[in-house]
């Protein structure tokens, strides 16, 4: 009993304190106009500026204006953005008071009109070594829905969608049924595959026959989910040690079809509700740490609009430092559709960083017209050397197409001269254990290939994408 009550003083203590002691920042929910004492700074939030599309009026975009000790600054909220220095302190803005739903389920909590989290100037986001990147591949394998993104990757960005969901959470794309699952942090399992410890009532406790909640010591509640299976090792009650394998990645309960991992953080507020932790800073330290890499750019949320409209697509640096600026570009697409865009950047030493854009793109005098997104991955991404098979898995997502054909054909350009074909389903059947197609590749040498992959819908529209893939010696 003294393992589970331990973690359950330390939440407390976060709850009334704005953070645990091996916590370094302290969350501070602010209405315009209010100022708080944060780690040694004054900080008054001036304003909150949200922008919403004209489609379907998701907030794309949500940034903060702070005074902090009589320096102004504007944040950009959530959506792959890092704390950033202002004075003595760190920052972030992690959602903004327009993002609540309305729904009987707020996963936020957020009562005021944003919220903010301080650190001391030089400390780490979390204590070095508290998280674990929670699956074996490569950053940004695939794609990924991250920091109050409105869902996209299963067709989510259609004109007739009666809800926006803003994602909380981490989803991390995958191959189905290759990516190992790993524990981020030490911790004890409270809810496992339906079951649950009856003790732990904290109502973002919601048990699934695909889901496992961890407890850490910090008193933060972490939900898995999406598993294609659970290790069998796995006992509800039993500890889990850091690192330790979970089970493999998959799409099953409400994936919406496509293979990833849903990694959601969980802290009590210091207004005395649980609710979702952007954990994106803690996400990158852990990657870094588990995998150095010189440098990473993100080209990420993607953007959404309708043919024939200019979209201006930019990457920024989230580790290293780019030995030029990243050029932005403009795009205007003809046709309905999902579309990526290639940014590539090197650092003053040569090393190269690419991330992909993703556009949405609805026909602008038919937004509600039928719907075509893809999803594409590949496993293994680390060590992955030459003569060594590779696993390519896509899905293409045909939303309101009547009647959705047997079969849709993509195409892949392997990025070394030769090419290939798979087959999926059109998410007809979102949990089909051969929804995605799979075709295997090898490459003969060593290199770094781009690989693209497309799909096309029966009336033409087209999706595409861009995998990054390293080949070591």
């Amino acid at each position: 009993m003294r393992g589970i009550l331990l973690p359950l003083l330390l939440s407390l203590t976060a709850a009334i304190s704005g953070a645990a002691a091996d916590v370094p920042f302290t969350v501070h929910d602010l209405a315009i106009g209010e100022t708080v004492l944060a780690q040694g700074a004054h900080l008054k939030l001036l304003g909150v500026e949200e922008t919403r599309d004209p489609i379907v009026h998701a907030i794309r975009r949500a940034q903060a204006t702070l005074d902090i000790d009589g320096q102004t600054i504007t944040l950009e909220c959530g959506n792959y953005n890092l704390p950033r220095k202002a004075g003595a302190v760190q920052v972030d803005c992690s959602v903004t008071g327009g993002y609540r739903k309305g729904e009987a389920v707020d996963p936020w909590k957020l009562e005021k009109d944003a919220r903010i989290r301080v650190w001391p100037a030089d400390a780490p986001w979390l204590p070095r070594g508290a998280w674990k990147y929670p699956v074996r591949q490569r950053w940004f394998v695939s794609a990924t829905q991250i920091g109050n993104e409105p869902t996209y990757i299963d067709g989510g960005d259609v004109a007739t969608r009666k809800q926006i969901y803003y994602h909380t959470g981490l989803d991390i794309g995958g191959a189905e049924a290759f990516t190992p699952v790993v524990a981020a942090t030490d911790g004890l399992i409270v809810s496992l595959a339906g079951a649950k410890l009856p003790d732990h009532t904290a109502p973002v406790i919601a048990p699934r026959y695909d889901v496992l909640y961890l407890l850490d010591s910090r008193g933060w509640y972490y939900r898995y989910s999406h598993f294609h299976s659970l290790d069998p090792s796995l006992k509800l009650g039993a500890r889990v040690i850091q690192g330790q394998r979970l089970g493999l990645l998959g799409k099953e309960g409400g994936s919406g079809g496509w293979s990833h991992l849903h990694f959601e953080p969980y802290m009590r507020f210091p207004n005395g509700k649980w609710g979702s932790l952007d954990g994106f800073p803690f996400l990158l330290q852990a990657y870094l740490a588990d995998y150095p890499t010189p440098l990473i750019i993100a080209a990420r949320p993607h953007k959404f609009v309708r043919t024939g409209e200019a979209v201006t697509l930019s990457a920024h640096a989230l580790h290293g430092a780019p030995a030029a600026p990243i050029p932005e570009v403009t795009r205007t697409y003809s046709k309905p559709g999902t579309y990526s865009e290639l940014f590539e950047a090197r650092d003053a030493a040569g090393n190269l960083a690419r991330d992909a854009a993703i556009v949405s793109v609805l026909d602008a005098a038919h937004p509600e017209a039928p719907y075509i997104s893809l999803h594409a991955t590949y496993s293994p991404s680390l060590d992955t050397h030459a003569g060594q098979p590779i696993t390519f898995q896509a899905r293409a997502f045909l939303m309101y197409y009547k009647p959705v054909p047997a079969t849709v054909t993509q195409r892949w350009d392997f990025g070394d001269g030769s090419a290939g074909e798979s087959h999926s389903d059109g998410n007809e059947v979102k949990l089909a254990r051969n929804g995605y197609g799979r075709i295997e590749h090898t490459y003969a040498k060593p290199g770094r290939y781009l690989v693209t992959v497309e799909s096309t819908a029966p009336d033409g529209a087209q999706a595409r994408m861009f995998l990054d893939v390293v080949v070591h010696p």
